[in-house]
């Protein structure tokens, strides 16, 4: 694929060490394989490689996987390339991002929101219940591995 050299090219000029380059270009070809494998039917699948159903649907192959967080980073590296060099029209992958952290968020909230209501009807005092929900909230936080794991 012309798109992986280029895209080899884009991370020499970025300064990336030849060690994160050459994963990044590994992880980048399994995803392609992916895509082959998968939409090998799909007309202009250089550029299918780059839409955000492509990106989705690998997400959740790889979520499972040991590298899920260096998988996640060259996809983002990757996304970042095609919008840097305008072979989309948005970073697909951040967007993608967005969307799942924003659910995820908005379930944690609902989750939250159900915890302090149960914490009222145990009649703990209101510094205790906003310092639970610190708590558990930092937690989160702490263990989010698309928020430790990406930038």
């Amino acid at each position: 694929m012309k798109n992986l050299e280029h895209f080899k090219y884009w991370l020499k000029t970025k300064k990336y060490n030849p060690g994160t380059i050459r994963n990044y270009i590994c992880d980048i070809n399994k995803y392609l394989h992916f895509i082959n494998k998968h939409y090998s039917k799909i007309q202009n699948s250089e550029l299918f490689c780059f839409s955000d159903t492509a990106f989705q649907n690998y997400t959740l192959f790889i979520i499972n996987k040991k590298n899920r967080l260096r998988y996640y980073t060259s996809l983002a590296k990757f996304s970042q390339f095609a919008f840097e060099k305008k072979l989309t029209s948005t970073n697909v992958f951040r967007t993608i991002r967005k969307q799942t952290l924003h659910h995820k968020n908005t379930h944690l909230d609902s989750l939250l929101q159900i915890y302090q209501t149960n914490l009222v009807h145990q009649n703990k005092t209101n510094a205790t219940i906003k310092n639970y929900i610190n708590d558990i909230q930092q937690f989160i936080n702490w263990s989010d591995p698309l928020k430790n794991g990406l930038k």
